[in-house]
């Protein structure tokens, strides 16, 4: 799943795309660049080679944890909505925002400023198809 499916599945559910989310999907990328580098460690072997095997069985259980986390995006999406329900209308991260230390609230701008743009562009993209 792309992150521009993820987020076309969490804009149809009309889930917000809090901080929490987006801490999510950090952990996807990370899951994603580790499977580029397995597989570009996978195409130095032949199949027939043991070593093989052994990459490919990490990248089998790579990519089974990035279909998990792709999962526990949208769940935490789900969540955050719930959440918000009853906590004026802002997600967990958004809430405990006046208790944020400056290297919280630093953080938390860094996070915002990498996957708003992308989330805007994704949109587009979604509407577009």
């Amino acid at each position: 799943m792309t992150f521009a499916e993820l987020i076309k599945q969490i804009d149809y559910w009309d889930y917000p795309i809090t901080l929490f989310v987006m801490m999510q999907f950090e952990a996807v990328e990370q899951i994603q660049r580790d499977v580029k580098t397995i597989q570009a460690s996978l195409d130095e072997y032949g199949e027939d080679d043991r070593q093989w095997t052994v990459i490919h069985m990490q990248l089998t259980k790579k990519q089974a944890l990035l279909k998990d986390n792709c999962w526990c995006a949208l769940a935490t999406a789900y969540d955050e909505l719930q959440f918000a329900k009853t906590h004026d209308g802002k997600g967990l991260c958004e809430w405990a925002e006046a208790s944020w230390t400056m290297t919280d609230a630093s953080q938390f701008a860094t996070l915002r400023k990498k996957w708003l743009p992308y989330i805007k562009k994704a949109r587009e993209m979604n509407r577009g198809e």
